[in-house]
């Protein structure tokens, strides 16, 4: 159940990342569709989340991955919440719009980057 979470979780990254790349390219429409559909998809994201962490911890020791393997992929994933919340937590508090925005896509990058990182380290520790 772990596992499934996870691969929710990832698409619902990539969906909120995929408006950034609908607007960079001019797509108008794809790009409204993505702005209505960003709190839903943030709001399953946040909520994902945490279930996914609850599966993961519950599996026991003995599983898939290997214990050299555990800790950075607990590294990478709490890196990945921490700047979700990080995320969620400046874009209610900031005032300044530009800065705003910055900010954002900076933590989106990097939630994308600790995204591939803890996929990488599940995918290969579990071969």
């Amino acid at each position: 159940m772990g596992i499934f979470t996870g691969i929710l979780c990832f698409l619902c990254l990539l969906l909120l990342l995929a408006k950034a790349a609908s607007r960079k390219f001019g797509l108008h429409k794809t790009d409204r569709l993505f702005m209505k559909l960003h709190k839903p998809l943030s709001g399953a994201l946040f909520l994902l989340c945490p279930v996914h962490i609850f599966f993961v911890l519950r599996v026991p020791r003995t599983a898939q991955l290997s214990r050299m393997a555990r800790l950075p992929g607990y590294l990478s994933g709490g890196c990945l919440f921490l700047c979700m919340l990080v995320l969620i937590i400046l874009c209610h508090t900031c005032r300044d719009e530009k800065r705003k925005l910055k900010q954002h896509r900076i933590l989106s990058v990097v939630m994308l980057g600790c995204a591939l990182i803890h996929i990488g380290i599940g995918l290969f520790s579990a071969a």
